[in-house]
């Protein structure tokens, strides 16, 4: 539960599908996490379809609401 009083419209997960274990990007899907695939080679690929995301809640979404973000890079050495 990340807000008291609320629920989550949905949980969509960005990123190169190629570079993810099947068995993770299944599991996501099992569960009902929609998972958009980008390619890793372009990049702020995915902070674009992440902001088309939250401008197409917001546009969907009249009554007030909250979007939590959780994001992370992996480490590149």
């Amino acid at each position: 539960k990340f807000v008291d009083g609320c629920f989550e419209a949905g949980f969509v997960v960005v990123c190169d599908v190629r570079k993810e274990p099947k068995e993770l990007v299944d599991k996501l899907t099992e569960v009902q996490v929609q998972v958009q695939h980008v390619s890793g080679d372009k990049k702020n690929t995915s902070d674009e379809v992440l902001r088309q995301e939250m401008r197409r809640f917001v546009d969907m979404n009249q009554s007030s609401g909250k979007i939590v973000l959780i994001s992370g890079n992996p480490q590149v050495p």
